[in-house]
């Protein structure tokens, strides 16, 4: 590949130039500035995330697990159109970043400034990107905190997904999903002040940009020449993992809740959609999917999922012949976790939690059915604990989290009949289709 024209390192006039002058201003001009230089990058292994264009000759500013593992993608503009990445100028796994080149020809881009200093706590800021797929989407918030990699409140976390301990991030209440990765995090002034990489899982509000000044330090260090995508390193793991927050919890009975437990491993949905010799399948009146369940002689067997109208996920459960048997999930419309349980040949045995406002509150250990212990959980620390549902029950704290759980009792009770209905009409027709392919021709 040919040499690029600009060195980043020396486009500091650039970068301070365009919108950089602006003054604060009303969110919606501020979007209408923004926006034409926010891209949405698709990847050829099927992912995508967002990013920014940093200079109008085509130098695009992501997270390196957007394009972590990818060997061609493309850079999507609001306009509807579409430009190749030619591949990149820079990386940085350790902080999450990397920098793209454009095919861009002779065009000339719309392009966001770096702000030369971190944002202060208390500073409006709003996030840019495709969270779940909705492209150029536009949140608000502000800045909760402005910490280093070895806050002890991140660090253990943040190392063990693979970052920097000098990496800086500024913490902000402005909502991101996945695909939001890589999106630009700006503040009112119309300037970058970090890349939207993660938001931890277990709490509410709790999302995390990498900061302009790793951001700047790297296009400081990077070169004229465009690297192809298919040189870059084999993945290190799965790039989903950013966007969660490792834990584990280890109970006085030697039971381990960890998030590698709860984890909905795309393997292991594979292996249960095999179990199955077929699919039953059903369809909300306007054509969303309802309900797909895996099948086996006419019973539940294998995976079975279960979304809102609105396409979002609601039940994940693993049956065998028939029975509950293996980890369920139960979301929200907002396809928040609010339950995860274990259960063996239909019946509860393990560990089963309820989420509220984003925490996991209250974690039950079952055997066979039976409640054996309950635990109050606080950060996703050990609380108090009890040695029975009727101890729990006698607790304010617990008894109402207790009564959710009766409540997910019931819903699991009717998601599961609706799923039995729907395999047992599927059998009926099936059996119908049979007979008539049967009877002879001429026959009534």
């Amino acid at each position: 590949m040919g040499a690029v024209c600009v060195r980043l390192g020396a486009v500091a006039a650039v970068l301070l130039g365009g919108i950089s002058r602006l003054k604060s201003e009303d969110l919606a001009d501020l979007v209408e500035k923004v926006e034409p230089a926010v891209v949405q990058v698709k990847c050829d292994h099927g992912s995508f995330g967002s990013g920014v264009v940093i200079d109008a000759d085509g130098t695009v500013a992501t997270n390196y697990h957007v394009i972590e593992g990818t060997r061609h993608a493309q850079a999507s503009f609001r306009d509807g159109k579409s430009l190749p990445v030619l591949g990149y100028l820079a990386i940085d796994p350790g902080h999450d970043l990397a920098i793209l080149k454009l095919e861009i020809k002779h065009r000339k881009l719309s392009s966001v400034p770096l702000a030369l200093n971190l944002p202060r706590k208390g500073e409006k800021v709003a996030a840019f990107g495709a969270p779940k797929g909705l492209t150029f989407t536009t949140s608000e918030g502000i800045v909760s905190a402005v910490r280093v990699g070895t806050d002890s409140a991140i660090a253990g976390d943040f190392t063990r997904l693979g970052y920097e301990r000098n990496a800086t991030w500024v913490q902000t209440t402005a909502a991101i999903s996945p695909g939001n990765s890589g999106g630009p995090l700006i503040n009112m002034n119309g300037q970058i002040v970090g890349l939207n990489t993660l938001t931890m899982t277990t709490g509410s509000n709790l999302n995390f940009a990498i900061s302009v000044n790793d951001l700047r330090a790297l296009s400081a260090r990077a070169g004229n020449i465009v690297q192809d995508l298919a040189t870059l390193p084999k993945p290190r793991r799965e790039t989903t993992i950013v966007t969660s927050n490792e834990f584990k919890v280890k109970f006085p009975s030697g039971r381990v809740l960890s998030s590698l437990l709860i984890k909905m491993d795309p393997q292991l949905i594979r292996n249960a959609m095999k179990k199955g010799s077929g699919a039953s399948i059903s369809n909300y009146p306007g054509g969303t999917t309802r309900d797909v369940a895996f099948v086996k002689n006419g019973v539940l067997n294998g995976a079975a999922f279960m979304h809102y109208e609105t396409g979002e996920l609601k039940l994940y459960a693993t049956y065998e012949d028939g029975k509950k048997h293996g980890p369920l999930s139960l979301f929200d419309d907002d396809h928040h976790l609010v339950y995860w349980g274990q259960f063996d040949k239909g019946k509860r045995d393990g560990l089963a939690f309820i989420v509220e406002n984003g925490d996991i509150r209250l974690v039950a250990e079952y055997h066979v059915d039976k409640m054996e212990a309950v635990h109050l959980l606080n950060d996703l620390a050990i609380e108090k604990s009890f040695k029975d549902k009727d101890e729990a029950a006698q607790n304010e704290t617990a008894k109402p989290l207790l009564d959710k759980l009766a409540d997910v009792d019931g819903q699991l009770k009717k998601y599961e009949t609706e799923l039995k209905k729907q395999v047992y009409a599927d059998a009926q027709k099936a059996q119908k289709e049979r007979k008539d392919k049967a009877k002879p021709r001429g026959s009534r």
